[in-house]
């Protein structure tokens, strides 16, 4: 993150007129006082903690509103709205640019916590997290403490995660007789100090689903500390509104077998499972791998695919079961129509994607696969 220009600074002063609405104008003071430290953070700072305090003086607007304002009956909804427009202010789902957990940040579908563990001067905090029944997302935010610098960003920091659903371990839920995993994917947040842990259950692959409410106990060594840092989330499904539909349609061409099994739809997720299988039980093959598709709904709007899903070989291999994940919709349409496509690969080297002139996967769509599924409302 830069340091604040001057034309940043009016759009922050802007915000900061908009959102407050107490008897007590400080703008001018929070707007003083920036301009003082972004001067002598210009003149005095090292080079090196330049962009961690500019993200700090952004903070430190929000944190003075706040304190501000503790004590006022009333916050705004468009006080809220500006607060999370200023930079740095913004909570980690809400700059995670997954169009569902910006959902769940707006609607507060998610759980805020204070929950932390401290070792060597290594603060590691779970700010926020998320269960909707198809993924569990958690926040996870460093602080260092004062005279420490960060040597590399927070997801090549930490290793040996350990993960427990109510003690147990979470390989609990694998299920698939042991041959499925629960593993845990790291996405990077907003800036090095944060990121986005993610995971889900294997119930849509022979395992069992995640309870409605537990206790997530989340372990974790992090570099430049001895001991591992332990955090307990209390995890409960937030979002009661699943629709849950059933298709198992299936389409077949000279190749493949596509089934769409399943279709999960809440607020913050669209995840739909999907098989597919090659004639005359052949094993899946790269080609195979490389099939997706596009989710549109009867309008033609497409929804963005998201980070994560889960993939599991059935049958001694020759089914593969998937689930992805795609944006929510706002409002659940008359139909939604699925249209398989198959990434391409390079002929004289498979390892690598054919491209096109603007740098992209070229795709070859497969008609015969397509499948309108009729959502009753």
């Amino acid at each position: 993150m830069e340091r604040p220009n001057e034309e940043q600074l009016k759009l922050w002063e802007a915000s900061i007129q908009t959102m407050h609405k107490s008897d007590v104008d400080l703008t001018d003071q929070i707007m003083n006082r920036i301009r003082e430290q972004s001067t002598s953070n210009r003149n005095n700072e090292r080079p090196e903690i330049k962009l961690a305090r500019t993200g700090l003086i952004a903070v430190s607007v929000a944190a003075v509103l706040f304190l501000g304002l503790a004590s006022s009956a009333y916050v705004s909804p468009s006080m809220a709205k500006a607060l999370k427009e200023i930079p740095g202010a913004s909570h980690i789902f809400a700059m995670a640019g997954d169009a569902g957990l910006k959902t769940a940040d707006e609607q507060e579908l998610l759980t805020r916590t204070s929950l932390a563990d401290s070792h060597d001067g290594i603060h590691l905090m779970a700010p926020e997290f998320m269960y909707d029944g198809t993924r569990l997302s958690i926040a996870l935010k460093r602080q260092l403490g004062d005279g420490q610098t960060p040597q590399q960003s927070l997801i090549q920091s930490i290793h040996d995660v350990q993960l427990q659903i109510d003690g147990a371990p979470i390989s609990t839920y694998a299920g698939a007789n042991g041959n499925n995993t629960v593993d845990p994917m790291m996405i990077p947040g907003y800036d090095p100090d944060t990121l986005i842990m993610e995971f889900s259950d294997r119930r849509n692959q022979q395992g069992p689903a995640f309870p409605d409410q537990f206790q997530l106990t989340v372990q974790m060594k992090i570099d430049g500390a001895k001991q591992p840092f332990t955090i307990h989330l209390p995890i409960q499904k937030n979002t009661q509104a699943m629709k849950i539909v059933t298709p198992n349609i299936q389409r077949q061409d000279k190749h493949v077998q596509f089934t769409v099994a399943k279709m999960e739809f809440t607020p913050v997720t669209t995840n739909i499972t999907t098989k597919i299988q090659l004639s005359g039980g052949q094993k899946i093959d790269l080609d195979t791998i490389m099939i997706h598709y596009d989710v549109v709904d009867d309008q033609g709007h497409k929804l963005s695919e998201l980070s994560g899903g889960n993939g599991y070989y059935e049958h001694d291999g020759s089914t593969l079961t998937t689930d992805s994940r795609f944006a929510p919709f706002t409002t659940l349409p008359k139909s939604i129509t699925i249209k398989p496509y198959r990434q391409l690969l390079q002929k004289d080297d498979p390892s690598q994607f054919q491209m096109d002139a603007n740098g992209n996967i070229k795709v070859e769509y497969l008609p015969e696969l397509e499948v309108t599924i009729p959502l009753s409302q």
